[in-house]
């Protein structure tokens, strides 16, 4: 996921909504095909959410979310042809943020939620974070990252557990948000 911007931080609602690009990739190895048997063609695209979808994609959601919305209606995925499959697409997702206002105009808050497949176990799909220089990371901050007008994003955080072993196992990230009032 690529935080694009927090839009709203309601202490009144209780909620953090989110402007992200949701950012998958995944191998389908039915998917590879030779690109010499084909005139040199090493990328296609297809349908993968919306009215017409042409292959399989992951179908995770934001478990506690209070809405989300998808802000294009057809998504195009990348797949290319060793199989791998790339897809971002746009969503505004609103999520629960219990507020602790006790040092408020001070105050920092800390909005957590857990992010997996709706109909999928962990085993058939591992719902895992970006590697980056050996590390997890719960969100890349979009180029375009616009900060908050009140508050100030002091971290962003991610606990993957790989249950493996375990049925039914679950893989499903759970995320932290947390800012600081201005």
């Amino acid at each position: 996921m690529a935080l694009q911007q927090v839009t709203d931080i309601d202490t009144r609602a209780q909620t953090m909504a989110l402007f992200a690009w949701w950012r998958h990739n995944w191998i389908d190895a039915r998917l590879a095909w030779d690109p010499g048997a084909w005139g040199g063609v090493s990328v296609v695209s297809f349908h993968v959410l919306g009215s017409s979808t042409q292959i399989w994609s992951p179908d995770d959601v934001i478990y506690d979310a209070v809405s989300t919305v998808q802000q294009v209606p057809d998504i195009m995925a990348q797949v290319y042809s060793d199989g791998s499959v790339w897809v971002s697409f746009p969503v505004t997702s609103v999520i629960p943020c219990p507020m602790d206002l006790k040092r408020f105009p001070f105050d920092e808050q800390t909005c957590t939620f857990t992010m997996g497949s709706w109909s999928h176990q962990g085993l058939e799909i591992d719902l895992a974070p970006y590697v980056i220089d050996g590390k997890w990371k719960a969100f890349v901050f979009a180029e375009s990252f616009k900060p908050h007008t009140e508050y100030d994003m002091l971290e962003v955080t991610t606990e993957h557990k790989d249950t493996c072993g375990s049925a039914p196992r679950t893989a499903a990230p759970r995320r932290a948000v947390t800012a600081r009032r201005l």
